[in-house]
């Protein structure tokens, strides 16, 4: 079995849930906004830091994904287009594409997304999701 990247990066990540109602349709959709916001925290968080996921159902019959870390952050000059493609940070080796394709899935079933960043004393990324319960019935 191989080690998560998590585990490889020597990150700690874990996973809150406030759960009021189940929300399985919504699970395929979340599981890939996830993928990629979350694995580009915890490439960007250097071995020791830590990767906060949580997940709460809103009042509203809305759900709020927030991924939060304790990397260098964003750059203020890259925020207002860290959702375009291939837009990346400075000593980033990705592709630019992660959070491009989770703002287009996020859109695309209705919901929004944001970024925070520096989150506290000068680092850290925050990043919001808040979608419908019912999006991605059919991811």
């Amino acid at each position: 079995m191989r080690p998560s990247l998590a585990a490889f990066a020597e990150v700690a990540l874990p996973f809150r849930r406030n759960q009021r109602r189940h929300a399985q349709r919504s699970q395929g959709l979340l599981r890939r906004v996830l993928a990629n916001v979350a694995g580009n925290a915890v490439r960007h968080t250097p071995a020791g830091g830590h990767v906060r996921v949580e997940l709460a159902d809103l009042d509203r019959g809305w759900q709020r994904l927030t991924v939060t870390d304790t990397g260098p952050g964003i750059p203020a000059e890259l925020l207002p287009r860290v959702f375009e493609r291939f837009v990346k940070g400075p000593g980033s080796d990705g592709t630019g594409l992660g959070l491009a394709i989770a703002r287009d899935l996020v859109t695309a079933h209705g919901g929004a997304i944001g970024v925070e960043s520096p989150v506290a004393d000068g680092r850290g990324t925050r990043v919001v999701i808040e979608l419908p319960a019912g999006a991605g019935a059919a991811a």
